[in-house]
């Protein structure tokens, strides 16, 4: 997990925010002696966030997600609202620091926007929650080389930015502190000067407002060397190895200095000896379900702290009973429970896996379906259609046929099946018999009258 944080309010409700194995956030409230189910923030995927609590018992946090935009929430006791502080304007745009902090009445949200050509823009947002004042503080240009490492609100009253300014051979660390006056920061000036050039910088203060640092030097050997360094001190090495330290590394100066960080599967813890300036190493111990957890608090003066601790989840560790120590019949006995628990969790795998199978399958059934469907009803157009034309045709074949000639004004109209009438030109003789000659459909009527006169 990137990220985690326990908050503890003033009526003694705890709070555990984290991000799932999606990159969702995700919170559990405990009130009393159990912690509530797992429930989300949000749906969209977040690249980094931070959360604080006021002494109104209103938790608070700001997320960087996956739309390049940053958004506020407050929790109001009985929802989650949000508002959108801003968004990123170009894809080469990044939020490499993000923080926010319950000061002097105040909800302050910090975060450093870089872009492709090192250049950057230091932004303070201060209010209640959805009323905002402030804006960009600080502009950088890229050769100053310029990594924001920590904003501290720890001393009171003072809040501090801490800026590293990286050159070929050494770092320089500065700090701005907020006047609450004039609600400005002032200038930049030297904090700490280290004769190394480190990276991976981590600050904290004590109770007298002391500050330390552990930062790692990177050799050309491969080597990574993590070293300490306070006001009026030189560095002082604390161990190499070839490895390097970041994002695991932290330092606590609450009740002495403690650097610790996580090496493969074991995490190194080490001491500041304060009679001879040396740290001593205080043992290693399993990572296994430990992480970096942000402890956040109010104190007795009502100031809202935060403290850094490897731990593990709150869940995990409130929810495992203590026990006693485990015999050889036990150990055993737990060996089968959890090969039982594998076993189980690998059916349950294959049952998810069978299940997305039939779905899809199922899914598949129901597209061919529709198919058939639109199928069945392409046919039946085409059937019509063609019926339609079968019609058409049948008309054309009972519809009675005429034939044109090119006879001028003649009539085209072929006449029914009549009679020829051979007819002698002179007309007077109408009783003459006549002969009729039946020729198929044609009857041919031929006028005798003619014949006999010309016999006579």
């Amino acid at each position: 997990m990137k990220s985690q944080y326990m908050l503890k309010s003033l009526s003694g409700a705890k709070w555990y925010i984290h991000l799932d194995k999606d990159m969702k956030l995700v919170y559990s409230k405990k009130e009393g002696q159990s912690w509530s189910n797992i429930l989300p923030i949000d749906k969209y995927s977040v690249r980094d966030f931070s959360s604080t609590i006021d002494t109104k018992d209103r938790l608070h946090i700001v997320t960087y997600n996956e739309n390049d935009q940053l958004i506020y929430y407050q929790w109001n006791g009985d929802k989650w609202l949000y508002s959108t502080i801003t968004n990123l304007r170009s894809q080469f745009q990044d939020v490499p620091f993000l923080q926010i902090i319950s000061y002097e009445g105040n909800i302050n949200i910090f975060y450093y926007i870089t872009n492709s050509m090192g250049e950057g823009n230091l932004y303070h947002h201060f209010g209640d929650g959805f009323h905002w004042r402030g804006g960009k503080i600080f502009s950088f240009e890229e050769e100053e080389n310029i990594s924001v490492v920590d904003v501290n609100s720890n001393y009171r009253p003072n809040m501090y930015i801490y800026i590293s300014k990286n050159k070929s051979t050494h770092t320089s660390i500065e700090r701005s502190q907020f006047d609450r006056g004039k609600l400005k920061w002032t200038d930049f000036s030297p904090s700490l000067g280290s004769p190394l050039r480190l990276t991976d910088i981590r600050i904290d203060l004590d109770d007298n407002g002391i500050e330390h640092l552990i930062g790692t030097q990177h050799s050309e050997e491969d080597v990574y060397t993590l070293y300490y360094l306070s006001k009026g001190t030189e560095p002082i090495k604390i161990v190499s190895q070839s490895q390097p330290f970041d994002p695991s590394l932290m330092i606590t100066a609450s009740d002495g200095v403690y650097a610790a960080w996580a090496l493969g599967d074991r995490i190194f813890t080490y001491k500041l000896n304060e009679e001879n300036m040396a740290f001593d190493s205080l043992g290693e111990t399993s990572r296994e379900d430990m992480s970096i957890i942000n402890h956040v608090y109010i104190n007795d003066d009502n100031i809202t702290c935060i403290i850094r601790s490897w731990d593990k989840s709150p869940l995990q560790t409130e929810a495992t009973p203590a026990t006693p120590p485990s015999t050889a019949q036990d150990k055993h006995q737990d060996r089968e429970m959890r090969e039982f628990k594998n076993s189980l969790t690998f059916l349950k795998n294959q049952a998810a896996s069978v299940s997305k199978q039939i779905d899809d399958l199922y899914s598949l059934f129901y597209n061919l379906k529709d198919y058939l469907v639109k199928y069945e009803k392409s046919l039946y157009q085409v059937q019509l259609s063609l019926q339609r034309h079968d019609n058409e045709i049948a008309q054309l074949q009972r519809a009675p046929s005429t034939f044109k000639t090119s006879s001028p004004k003649k009539s085209t109209t072929v006449p029914e099946p009549s009679s020829i009438v051979i007819e002698n030109a002179d007309d007077n003789k109408d009783d003459t018999p006549s002969e009729v000659v039946n020729l198929g459909d044609v009857q041919v009527i031929i006028d005798n009258a003619e014949d006999e006169t010309s016999d006579s």
